[in-house]
């Protein structure tokens, strides 16, 4: 299981985590783009961001779950 709190969050982390809870499999590149878009530099737990992205893909809809659950954004 994924332990949020003891987590390094990395691309791997988030595309197996989108793999076992949606079964879609996302790129390195969705995970930039949702980055770039949301302002985020670099992976933090409880980073209080608040991301509201519009024009997203599925899978960067995905991707911003993700965020969410590792507590990178609100």
């Amino acid at each position: 299981m994924f332990d949020v709190e003891r987590l390094d969050i990395t691309f791997s982390t988030i595309r197996a985590w989108i793999l076992k809870r949606y079964g879609v499999i996302v790129s390195n590149s969705s995970i930039s783009q949702v980055k770039e878009k949301c302002g985020i530099d670099e992976f933090k737990l409880d980073m209080k961001l608040e991301c509201e992205c519009e024009n997203l893909t599925e899978k960067e809809q995905y991707v911003l779950m993700a965020l969410k659950h590792f507590k990178v954004i609100k």
